[in-house]
C-alpha cells in the first residue's frame, strides 16, 4: 500500500434532498501503482422543481451527469487501502475495491463511477435508509454497468477467452470442441467467485443491464473483459452441451437466472406487491449477504420499473420499509406479517423450515422464515408459479427468426432426437417463414413451410445486438422447455384467508399469531431423512437404499390404508417421492426396485469409474476393441470400420475416452468404498439397478455377475438404448455398407447389459425428496416432509395455503411450524372441497376447522 496521502478522514456533507447522490471522479494516473486519488461530488436525478422541497422526476429516469455504476463484492477484509480525496483527506477502502480502481483508472481521462461503499455515508443510518430506497433508480439511470469479479486469479484470463470463443459465431448450435480440463476448471472458478453469490446483484443486474443498456454491460476480472451478452450465450452453450461433454457446468445456472431479470419487459417488473416480493426473496434466498437484513432489502427495488413510479418524489417510497436501525430478527418478523397482511395469504409459512431443529427459537418465532438458513430442500411447486417460463417478449417476426436459426443450423432430426421438439411441415402456411408455437401447454413445436427459403442468420441484415437477442431468447425457450409445467397444488381448495390475528402487543415485536386451519392427521412413522444432495458420488447409493427401505415399509405395514391394493400403494408411494410429478412411464411404479431373485448371490461389486458417462464410453470401447491394446488398422470387416470411427471420436473427446487408470492407493481406496456400498444392498430386499430415475453417479452392483448373464430386462433395455444412441452415428460409403455396419454393431451390443441402467426417468423427479423424509400418518397417508419432522407432529392445512404444513405442539396449546409437506391424496383440495371459503358457517368455524396458535 502506498504512503498515506491524506492526514485526516474524509467527513461527508449531508445530501440536500432525496433526489441527490454522490459520484466518485477517479483521477488519471500514469502508473498502476500510483496513489489512488479521487473527488467525491454531488449529483442528482433530472427533475422539475415544482416548489420548495418538491420535485417531479422525468418520465425516463436520468441523471444530470454521465457515469457508470459498479457492481462488486465488498469482500470479508476490513478497509485498509487509502483513497486520497481533496483537502488532505482520505477514505479507507477494501482491497477488492482498491483493485478495481487501479484496473479501471485511465492514464489520461477522469473516470466517473457510482460505488455504494464510498458514495453513501455508511455510518449515517438515515442517509443509508434513503439511498438504499433509491438504489434501483441509480442503477437504472447509470448509462453503463460494470461488473467487477476481482483481480485475475485461477486462470481467469483463460476462462474469459474460452467463454468468448464458445459463441464467437453468434450461433449457439454450432458444434464446439469440449473445453479441456484446465479450461473447465478455469470457467468453474470464474463463475464461483464471490460476486455471483451476492444478493444485491439481482437488483444491480436487473436495473443496470436492462433494455438499451444490455449490450453495454461488461464483466471485468483483472484486465480481462467480456460483454454480458457474450457471457450469457457462452453459459447457454455450456448448459446445452453439459450432458455430452460429461462435465459439470451447474455453475452457469446463477448467471442464466440473473439474466432472466435483464430479459424481462418493463411491464413485467412493475409488480411490487407483497406476493411478488415474497417470491423474489424466496427465489434468491441462497444468494449471500453480509448483513442479514439485506436478504429482504436487496430484493425490494429490482422489480420497480421507473415508469411505475409515476414521476413523483413521494412515490420513491418502497413497498416495504427499509430501516437499518432494526435488528434482522425484527426485520424478518415484520416482513412475515407484511406478507400475510398485504397478500391475504399464508404463503410465507411455506418458507419457515429451518436448517436446524426447533429446540432454540429465542430470536424468532417459527412462523417467520429465517432467510439466512442454509441446506434447505427444493421448495414444493406452487399454483402461483404454474407455467412460469422465461421469454424475451419478442414479436412474432423475432420468434420466426429464432426458429429459422435452429432449423437452418441443426435440422429436424437433431431437434427431435436431442431436444424433444416436434417439427411439422405446415402445408397451409402461406408465407415462407417458420413460426414457433406451443401445443398442449407444454410441447414446443416448430412449423416449417415446405417452400421455406432457408435463409440463414448470417444473411440477415441485423445488428450484432439483435442477433444476440434472437439467440438468447431462443435459448431461454429451449432450456426451459424440458421443465414443462410442473405439478402444482391447491391443498386448501378455494378457501380464503379471512380470519387471522396477531397476539400480544402489536406495537412491539409480535411473537405469536393465530391462523384458520383444518387439522388432518398425526405422524405415526418417519423414515430417516434422505441425503441433502447427490454431490458426493457415494450419496447415490445411500439415497437408493433409503428409498428401498421406505418401499419395504409401505408394503409390509399393516393397519389403516388410504390407497388400496399393492399396485395402488406403490403408485401412491412413488408419486409421494416425486412430490406429485408425473413419470413418463405409467407402468414404472410397479416395476421400479423389483425383488432380487433368490438364486442370486451377493459378491464384491466390479470396480468401474464413478461417472456413468465414462462407464458408457468404456463399454463402447470394449465393444470396439475386445482385444485390449489392439492397434487400429484399416480393414474391410464392419467392426474394424466402426473402430476407425471410434478413433476419430476419441481424438475429439480425449478426456472421456482415454484409458481408465488409477494409481494403486486411489484404486485400493475406491475398491474399499465399492465393497462398503455393495454391503448396503443387504439392508433391504430390492434390486437397486432397476431404479426409477437417472443418478449422477454409479451405484456399485454386488449382483453384476448374475445380472450380465441372467437379467433379460436389463439386456433388452440396454440393447434398445444403445441402438438409439450409437447406431445412428455409424455410416458407410453407401446405404448397403451402412446397413452392414449397423447390423454388426447391433450384434455386438446385444451381448451384455450396460452397468448403467438405461430405461430410467429424468433426474429431476428426485429433487423434492432430497433433504426431506418420508413419513406415514396414523390414517395411513404417505407424505414427504421436512427432515426435522418427527413422530407425534401434526399435519395441518391452513386455509388459503397451497400445501399442508407439519407443526409441533408446544406448551400452552401453541404450535411451532416445522415446514411444508406433500401428502398424497389431499394436494388438490380433496379434504376441503365442501368447505365454505372462510371455513365458517353461521359465523362459526365448521367442525375440523379452527384457529391455531403459532409461536
Amino acid at each position: 500500500m502506498e504512503t498515506c496521502q491524506g492526514s485526516r478522514s474524509y467527513v461527508y456533507t449531508d445530501l440536500p434532498h432525496k433526489l441527490a447522490f454522490r459520484l466518485l471522479d477517479l483521477h488519471p494516473a500514469p502508473a498502476f501503482d500510483s496513489p489512488l486519488e479521487a473527488t467525491l461530488r454531488q449529483s442528482r436525478f433530472r427533475a422539475k422543481h415544482l416548489s420548495p422541497g418538491v420535485f417531479e422526476l422525468e418520465e425516463e429516469i436520468a441523471c444530470v451527469d454521465d457515469f457508470e455504476a459498479l457492481s462488486y463484492s465488498w469482500g470479508p477484509s476490513q478497509p485498509s487501502a487509502m483513497l486520497s480525496l481533496p483537502d488532505n483527506t482520505f477514505l479507507l477502502i477494501g482491497p477488492n475495491l482498491e483493485s478495481f480502481l487501479r484496473h479501471r483508472r485511465h492514464a489520461v481521462h477522469t473516470v466517473t463511477v457510482w460505488i455504494d461503499a464510498v458514495c453513501i455515508n455508511q455510518s449515517n443510518v438515515a442517509e443509508l435508509n434513503s439511498q438504499v430506497r433509491m438504489m434501483h433508480l441509480l442503477y437504472k439511470a447509470a448509462p453503463r454497468l460494470t461488473i467487477w469479479l476481482g483481480p485475475a486469479s485461477d486462470d481467469s484470463d483463460l476462462a474469459i477467452d474460452t467463454l468468448k470463443s464458445l459463441n464467437e459465431n453468434r450461433n449457439v448450435f454450432m458444434l464446439v470442441t469440449r473445453p479441456a480440463k484446465r479450461m473447465h476448471r478455469a470457467i468453474q472458478a470464474l463463475l464461483a467467485k464471490s460476486w455471483w453469490s451476492r444478493s444485491w446483484i439481482v437488483q444491480e443486474v436487473a436495473q443496470g443491464g436492462s433494455e438499451a443498456k444490455y449490450p453495454k454491460t461488461q464483466l471485468r476480472c483483472g484486465n480481462a473483459i467480456i460483454a454480458w451478452t457474450q457471457l450469457i450465450l457462452a453459459c447457454a452453450v455450456l448448459k446445452l452441451n453439459q450432458p455430452q461433454w460429461a462435465q459439470d457446468y451447474s455453475c452457469v445456472n446463477k448467471a442464466l437466472l440473473l439474466d432472466e431479470q435483464c430479459s424481462r419487459s418493463p411491464e413485467a417488473n412493475v409488480r411490487n406487491d407483497a406476493s411478488t416480493l415474497l417470491e423474489d426473496v424466496a427465489t434468491y434466498r441462497f444468494f449471500e449477504t453480509a448483513d442479514p437484513r439485506n436478504k429482504i432489502y436487496s430484493m425490494i427495488g429490482f422489480r420497480i420499473h421507473p415508469r411505475s413510479i409515476g414521476g413523483r418524489l413521494d412515490m420513491l417510497a418502497t413497498p416495504y420499509p427499509i430501516d437499518y436501525a432494526c435488528h434482522y430478527s425484527e426485520v424478518y418478523i415484520r416482513f412475515a406479517l407484511y406478507g400475510i397482511d398485504r397478500s391475504d395469504s399464508l404463503d410465507i409459512l411455506r418458507h419457515c423450515e429451518r436448517d436446524h431443529d426447533l429446540e432454540d427459537e429465542s430470536k424468532m418465532p417459527s412462523w417467520a422464515p429465517d432467510w439466512m438458513a442454509r441446506s434447505l430442500p427444493e421448495p414444493l411447486p406452487s399454483s402461483k408459479r404454474k407455467g412460469q417460463k422465461t421469454y424475451l417478449g419478442a414479436n412474432q417476426d423475432v420468434l420466426r427468426e429464432r426458429a429459422q436459426i435452429a432449423l437452418d443450423t441443426i435440422g429436424n432430426s437433431h431437434l427431435e432426437r436431442d431436444f424433444g421438439w416436434r417439427v411439422i411441415d405446415d402445408c397451409n402456411c402461406s408465407e415462407k417463414v417458420v413460426a414457433m408455437h406451443t401445443c398442449d401447454d407444454s410441447e414446443p413445436v416448430l412449423f416449417r413451410h415446405p417452400m421455406s427459403s432457408g435463409t440463414s442468420l448470417a444473411c440477415r441484415q441485423v445488428s450484432e445486438h439483435q442477433a444476440d437477442l434472437m439467440q438468447k431468447g431462443y435459448l431461454k425457450e429451449l432450456l426451459s422447455a424440458d421443465q414443462g409445467y410442473r405439478t402444482c397444488y391447491k391443498a386448501a381448495g378455494q378457501t380464503l384467508l379471512a380470519h387471522w390475528h396477531i397476539l400480544g402487543n402489536k406495537a412491539g415485536i409480535p411473537r405469536e399469531i393465530e391462523i384458520p386451519t383444518a387439522m388432518f392427521d398425526t405422524i405415526a412413522y418417519a423414515h430417516a431423512p434422505y441425503v441433502d444432495d447427490l454431490s458426493d458420488w457415494t450419496k447415490s447409493t445411500h439415497f437408493l437404499v433409503s428409498l428401498a427401505q421406505c418401499k419395504q415399509k409401505v408394503l409390509d405395514t399393516e393397519g389403516p390404508n388410504e390407497y388400496g391394493e399393492e399396485k395402488a400403494r406403490l403408485e401412491a408411494f412413488w408419486k409421494t417421492i416425486f412430490a406429485g410429478q408425473a413419470a413418463f412411464d405409467p407402468d414404472g411404479y410397479a416395476e421400479w426396485l423389483p425383488v432380487i431373485p433368490d438364486a442370486w448371490e451377493h459378491s464384491e461389486p466390479p470396480l468401474v469409474p464413478t461417472d456413468p458417462l465414462q462407464v458408457e464410453y468404456l463399454e463402447w470401447e470394449m465393444i470396439q476393441f475386445p482385444g485390449k491394446g489392439k492397434a487400429i488398422v484399416r480393414a474391410a470387416s464392419p467392426l474394424d470400420r466402426i473402430r476407425m470411427h471410434t478413433y476419430a471420436v476419441s481424438t475429439t473427446h480425449p478426456e472421456i475416452t482415454k484409458p481408465y487408470t488409477r494409481d494403486q492407493q486411489e484404486e485400493a481406496s475406491t475398491r474399499s468404498k465399492f465393497k462398503e456400498l455393495g454391503e448396503l444392498w443387504k439392508l433391504q430386499p430390492y434390486d437397486l439397478y432397476h431404479r426409477p430415475f437417472e443418478l449422477p453417479s454409479v451405484v456399485p452392483d454386488p449382483y453384476w455377475e448374475y445380472r450380465r448373464r441372467l437379467d433379460t430386462r436389463a439386456q433388452q433395455e440396454t440393447s434398445e438404448a444403445r441402438k438409439h444412441k450409437w447406431a445412428h452415428s455409424i455410416f458407410g460409403d453407401d446405404c448397403a455398407e451402412t446397413d452392414k455396419l449397423q447390423a454388426a454393431l447391433e450384434a455386438e451390443i446385444n451381448k451384455t447389459p450396460s452397468m448403467v441402467p438405461q430405461k430410467v426417468e429424468r433426474r429431476d423427479l428426485a429433487q423434492y425428496a432430497l433433504g426431506r423424509r418420508f413419513f406415514i400418518t396414523k390414517q395411513g397417508a404417505f407424505a414427504l416432509g421436512p427432515k426435522h419432522a418427527r413422530l407425534g407432529d401434526q399435519v395441518i392445512i391452513p386455509l388459503s395455503l397451497d400445501v399442508p404444513l407439519v407443526v409441533r405442539r408446544c406448551e400452552e396449546k401453541t404450535f411451532q411450524v416445522v415446514g411444508e409437506t406433500y401428502v398424497h391424496g389431499i394436494m388438490d383440495g380433496e379434504l376441503l372441497k365442501d368447505l365454505p371459503p372462510d371455513g365458517r358457517k353461521n359465523g362459526k368455524f365448521v367442525p375440523g376447522v379452527g384457529l391455531l396458535r403459532l409461536k
